[in-house]
């Protein structure tokens, strides 16, 4: 299940599933910020494999 948060400048969605982020998206501009998994380019996501 997705959990979805938001104010008036970001709206952020959360699976349960490891508390990976799905979503955040600037409201200033409607700009997805996260990666949507675009199997153009490649279709998977890892809440760890971009971990700084």
């Amino acid at each position: 299940m997705n959990y979805t948060i938001e104010n008036d400048k970001i709206k952020l969605t959360v699976s349960d599933h490891g508390a990976e982020i799905k979503s955040l998206i600037r409201k200033s501009d409607n700009t997805e910020i996260m990666w949507q998994a675009d199997s153009a380019f490649w279709g998977r996501t890892s809440p760890v494999l971009f971990h700084l």
